[in-house]
């Protein structure tokens, strides 16, 4: 899993895109594990503690193992923005 991020002038609001490849690619990952999950994410420039306020919140959802295993197993993009977005309340039922 690898999380691009960055701030840039002149956005309002911040945009994120998933990307799920097929077989992974060489990321220089901690684990030197080859990376299949991406989930890149630009902020508004002025944006500080939000984009570390999100950027905990990816951390933590993509370190759950449960929630990367089920979106390798997707087959198209809106069952991947689905488990995505209902990842907290799946927490909490699993908790």
């Amino acid at each position: 899993m690898a999380l691009p991020h960055g701030r840039l002038s002149g956005l309002s609001e911040p945009i994120a895109a998933f990307i799920s490849l097929e077989h992974g690619v060489d990321y220089d990952a901690l684990d030197n594990q080859p990376v299949d999950l991406l989930f890149a994410l630009l902020v508004p420039e002025e944006s500080t503690e939000e984009h570390l306020r999100i950027l905990a919140s990816l951390a933590a959802m993509f370190s759950d193992p449960r929630l990367c295993q089920a979106l390798r197993e997707c087959s198209n993009g809106q069952q991947c923005l689905d488990r995505i977005q209902h990842w907290d309340s799946e927490q909490q039922l699993s908790a």
